[in-house]
């Protein structure tokens, strides 16, 4: 199985893309677990930390998926 050099770099890509959706979500994670004892009596503090940790999981979910069809498109279709 031959693969050009431009397909390498899309393969690459990809994965730095997935690497970089689950890093964001991870370390996303920890810095919003510290909150949990400085708004522990406040409905309104937890509801904007959820707010935000639910839309920073959903970037970095977005960036694996678009990792994943990076990786899958050159695997198909190669690079062009």
């Amino acid at each position: 199985m031959d693969h050009t050099p431009e397909e390498y770099g899309e393969y690459w890509r990809g994965a730095l893309r997935m690497a970089a959706g689950v890093l964001l979500v991870f370390y996303s994670y920890q810095f919003f677990s510290q909150f949990s004892d400085l708004l522990h009596d406040s409905v309104i503090g937890w509801i904007v930390i959820w707010g935000i940790f639910g839309v920073v999981v959903l970037v970095g979910a977005f960036a694996v998926a678009i990792g994943i069809a990076k990786v899958v498109d050159a695997a198909v279709h190669g690079a062009d």
